[in-house]
């Protein structure tokens, strides 16, 4: 075995050893030539009793050797091995992960120095991993990390709420092994095999708990201090609040678009509608008309009639206006909403339940506004339940973020199409045969002059469920 490679110990054990054994060599070679005379006698007096004299003095020198041999090895051990040894074994914990491993300063020599001065480090080393993780915790945006080998190294928390993904299953799994949506983790393999950093790419990614986020992802690469990639850097972002805010901005623009060709239209129509509904209506009264022409004329008076519908629709949904906001209570909001849409629920026998919770606050907000915004989406409901539907309308305070007032609409009708909810945002898009497409449409843009939002989704009854969410007061200070 190479002397290399011994332990320390048997190192110094061995030296010790050598020099001691050169010494008795040395004094036995004197008293050999001694013996047999090859010394000067006037320099050297040998006694008698020399020979038992010299092989007593080997013996005490033999016992007094092993034991320095002794005492030196256990104050190794006790100095200088087992303070290594402690060393060693607390970096080897380091190495594993565990920075809250320390080693014990037993003494004030050249040891103790460097057990205080490993504690520092690892206090300091600790330190720096622990804000390097809190930063990452910290950021908003998803950060995953993925080295060379394809084995996931960083996967902060951001990234485990977007994906939906347990972040226990995923660091130290190559990318394959994790169920990630190909439309995700393929352009991830694709910059790790070609070494090109991935631009901006906005991506649709479905979850394992079956929802499609929308992403904006980003790959950058991993280099080391001299260039060498060692891996890509992956950040996403939710685009979820970028594309609802892209798509209000889109029926707002369309709004105004509209406000303005509605403008300059409808008062031109409403005269000559006027005057052809009159002379309908005169005609109607003539008693020397058949039963055919009378109900001709009546349907001529309702169409336009419902014209006129359409005609206010358009007035209401392009004129702009301004909110005028005041303390109002979401329980007259509702009582008055109930009392102007009464006769379409009578006529149909519906059944209305309402639950306001006691904990909701007042709002800031208009009051006319907010009542005609309810009314749409009651008749709404109205019109797509059948008879002897159910409605229910709940106003609670119950949104995730405790910054918002919820006033959800409910029934029993046949729904909304997934992809038709986007849809009915829209101006004019109408999924009933005679609907002028404007009614959600202009709740829609009450809400949003609110600071509010408009959802689209199912009841608990299997029908539709619209919800407003308007902020609380002291949230819009």
């Amino acid at each position: 075995m190479r002397l290399t490679k011994l332990p320390l110990e048997e190192k110094l054990i061995g030296a010790t050893l050598l020099l001691f054994g050169g010494i008795i060599v040395l004094l036995s070679v004197v008293l050999v030539l001694q013996v047999r005379g090859r010394l000067e006698p006037s320099t050297v007096s040998v006694p008698a009793t020399f020979l038992q004299t010299a092989a007593f003095i080997m013996g005490i020198m033999a016992v007094g050797y092993a034991s320095l041999i002794i005492v030196q090895s256990l104050l190794l051990k006790r100095l200088v091995i087992r303070p290594v040894l402690e060393l060693v074994e607390a970096s080897r914990r380091i190495r594993d992960g565990d920075f809250a491993c320390r080693v014990e300063v037993g003494s004030e020599d050249e040891i103790g120095e460097l057990a205080e001065a490993f504690n520092r480090m690892t206090d300091h080393l600790g330190r720096m991993i622990q804000f390097n993780t809190d930063v990452l915790e910290s950021l908003e945006t998803a950060v995953m990390v993925v080295d060379s080998d394809r084995t996931i190294g960083v996967f902060n928390r951001a990234a485990e709420t977007l994906l939906g993904t347990q972040v226990g299953e995923v660091l130290g799994s190559s990318l394959d092994d994790v169920a990630f949506d190909e439309r995700f983790a393929g352009p991830i393999g694709e910059a790790l095999e070609s070494g090109q950093p991935l631009r901006r790419r906005d991506l649709t990614v479905n979850t394992p708990d079956r929802r499609d986020v929308p992403l904006g992802l980003g790959v950058s690469l991993l280099r080391d201090t001299e260039g060498k990639c060692n891996g890509v850097i992956a950040m996403f972002t939710d685009l979820t609040e970028t594309k609802r805010l892209e798509r209000e901005a889109e029926l707002n623009r369309q709004m105004a678009s509209l406000g303005e060709l509605t403008a300059g239209v409808v008062h031109e129509l409403r005269n000559p509608l006027g005057a052809i509904s009159g002379m309908a209506e005169l005609l109607a009264r003539n008693t020397s008309l058949d039963e055919s022409n009378t109900q001709t004329l009546n349907s001529i008076v309702e169409e336009i009639a419902q014209l006129d519908r359409t005609i206010t629709h358009f007035l209401a949904f392009g004129k702009p206006f301004a909110v005028q906001h005041e303390q109002v209570a979401l329980s007259d909001i509702i009582e008055r909403a109930l009392r102007l849409a009464e006769r379409r629920i009578h006529s149909k026998r519906v059944t209305v339940t309402v639950n306001v919770n006691d904990d909701v606050p007042p709002l800031r907000a208009d009051s006319t506004k907010l009542v005609q915004a309810i009314v749409n989406l009651l008749v709404n409901s109205v019109e797509a339940v059948p008879q002897e539907g159910k409605i229910h309308v709940d106003v609670c305070d119950s949104h995730p973020s405790g910054e918002q007032v919820s006033i959800s609409v409910s029934d029993n009708g046949p729904g909304v199409p997934v992809e038709e909810r986007e849809k009915i945002l829209r101006p004019f898009y109408s999924q009933k045969e005679s609907g002028t497409g404007l009614g959600v449409s202009i709740v829609h843009r009450i809400v949003t002059a609110h600071g509010g939002s408009l959802e689209v989704g199912d009841s608990d009854m299997g029908g539709a469920r619209f919800t407003l969410r308007l902020p609380r007061p002291d949230t819009r200070e």
